[in-house]
C-alpha cells in the first residue's frame, strides 16, 4: 500500500488514504505523529533504493553500448537525428 492522500486532522493524528498499485485496493488509517514520520522515512529510503537501482541499471546498459551506440544515443539526446532521416 502507497500513501494516496494524507492529512493533518488533531495536532498528533493523521489519516491516510492508502491505495495498492497492483490491483487499486483502498484503505484509510488514522496514525499518530510519531507512526507518520516513521512511514515518512521508509517511503523516502524506499525511493533512494529505487534511485539507485535505476542508476545502476542505466551504467549497467550504457557499459555494453559500442562507441557507435554512444555516438547514435548522444546524436539523439541532442536532437541531430530527426523521424524524416528515417
Amino acid at each position: 500500500m502507497e500513501p494516496a492522500h494524507w492529512v493533518q486532522v488533531e495536532a498528533d493524528r493523521w489519516q491516510l488514504e492508502l491505495q495498492c498499485p497492483e490491483c487499486g485496493a483502498e484503505q484509510g488509517m488514522t496514525l499518530d505523529a510519531e507512526s507518520v514520520h516513521a512511514y515518512n522515512v521508509l517511503l523516502y529510503e524506499a525511493a533512494e533504493a529505487m534511485q539507485g537501482a535505476a542508476g545502476r541499471l542505466l551504467e549497467e546498459w550504457t557499459s555494453d553500448l559500442t562507441a557507435g551506440d554512444r555516438r547514435f544515443v548522444e546524436a539523439l539526446r541532442h536532437g541531430h537525428i530527426l523521424p524524416i532521416d528515417f
